[in-house]
C-alpha cells in the first residue's frame, strides 16, 4: 500500500522520480540507444532444453578455439535450428570468416540483423557486420557502419571500438591488415599508428596486445614519449587505462602522473568519479610505495 506508507500513489511517485532524473541529467536524442543496449532483450525461444543448447554452444566454441571451424559451424547451425538466439549467428559468421567464406558470413548477419532490433545484440551484430565488410575489403560500407555506431553510442566499449576501427580506416586504411593479422602483427600496426601522433582510441588495444604478444613493458613505454594532450573522453579514457597498466607493473610514480593527466577532462559527469577514484588510488600507492615494496619483499 504505497499511499499508506509513502503518502502517495505509485504512479505519482514514479512520475516524481522521472522528473527528478530529468532535472539531474541531460538526455540526448540518441540516449535511447544506450537504454536499448542495457535493457532491451529479445525473448529467446527454445525448441529443446536450454541446458542442451548451452552445452552444444560450449562444444561449438571449444571446436572454434581448436580451429576446427567446419565442425564448430555444424554445431552452431544445429543450435540455430532450435533457438533464435544471436550466439549461433555470431558463431556461424566467425566460422565462415575463418573458412574464407566472407560473403556467406556477411549475408547471414545482414539477413538476421533486424530480428534483434531494440536489443543489445542488434548493436553487437552491427559491429560484427562492419568487421566482416572490412575484412572483405568493402571499406566504405564498413566505415559507414562504424560511424553509425559512433552516432548511436550504445555503450562505451562498442563506441570506443567503432572509433578505433574508424581511425584505422582513416590512417592508410589499416583496418583490413589489422583484422586479419595475429597478435604480434596487430601490435606492430598499432605501434606504427602512434609514431607521429597519438591515436588515443587505440591505447586500450595496444596495452592488451602487448601482453598477448609478449612485448616487454619497457618496450611498450617507448611508444609513449610524446606529450599527452587530454581534451576529450577518448584521451582521458586512454590515460586512465594506461595508468592502471603502469600501476600493475609497480611503477606507482608514473601511474600517478598519468592518472593526474586523465582527470584534466571533466565534461563526462558519469566518468569523472571513476577518474577521481583512480587518481586517489594511484596517489595512495605512490605515497606508500616504500611500505608496499617492503611488504612484497617480505612476502616473497
Amino acid at each position: 500500500n504505497f499511499k499508506k506508507h509513502y503518502g502517495k500513489e505509485l504512479a505519482e511517485l514514479a512520475n516524481e522520480f522521472e522528473q527528478e532524473l530529468r532535472s539531474r541529467y541531460i538526455f540526448l536524442e540518441n540516449e535511447s540507444n544506450r537504454a536499448k543496449y542495457y535493457f532491451g532483450r529479445k525473448s529467446i525461444f527454445y525448441k529443446v532444453c536450454p541446458r542442451y543448447v548451452a552445452r552444444r554452444v560450449k562444444e561449438a566454441w571449444d571446436k572454434y578455439v581448436e580451429k576446427d571451424y567446419k565442425r564448430a559451424k555444424i554445431i552452431f547451425e544445429e543450435v540455430l535450428n532450435v533457438t533464435d538466439s544471436y550466439i549461433p549467428i555470431v558463431g556461424i559468421a566467425l566460422c565462415e570468416s575463418k573458412l574464407k567464406n566472407l560473403k556467406t558470413a556477411i549475408d547471414l548477419v545482414s539477413s538476421r540483423l533486424n530480428e534483434f532490433e531494440h536489443t543489445a545484440n542488434y548493436f553487437e551484430l552491427e559491429f560484427l557486420l562492419a568487421d566482416l565488410l572490412a575484412e572483405n575489403n568493402r571499406i566504405n560500407e564498413a566505415d559507414s557502419l562504424y560511424k553509425l555506431l559512433i552516432y548511436q553510442n550504445p555503450n562505451r566499449n562498442l563506441t570506443s571500438l567503432a572509433k578505433f576501427r574508424h581511425e584505422l580506416i582513416k590512417t592508410d586504411s589499416l583496418i583490413q591488415p589489422y583484422l586479419t593479422s595475429n597478435e604480434v602483427r596487430k601490435y606492430e600496426i598499432l605501434k606504427s599508428l602512434n609514431l607521429e601522433i597519438y591515436h588515443y582510441s587505440s591505447f586500450p588495444f595496444l596495452i592488451t596486445l602487448s601482453d598477448e604478444a609478449g612485448i616487454e613493458y619497457k618496450d611498450l613505454l617507448k611508444i609513449f614519449t610524446k606529450p599527452f594532450v587530454v581534451n576529450d573522453y577518448e584521451s582521458s579514457f586512454a590515460l586512465y587505462k594506461l595508468s592502471k597498466y603502469v600501476c600493475l607493473k609497480s611503477n606507482f610514480e608514473l601511474a600517478r602522473k598519468i592518472a593526474a593527466l586523465s582527470i584534466r577532462y571533466s565534461k563526462d559527469h558519469d566518468f569523472n568519479p571513476i577518474l577521481k577514484h583512480n587518481f586517489e588510488k594511484m596517489d595512495w600507492l605512490y605515497k606508500n610505495k616504500t611500505m608496499i615494496n617492503d611488504f612484497t619483499i617480505t612476502s616473497n
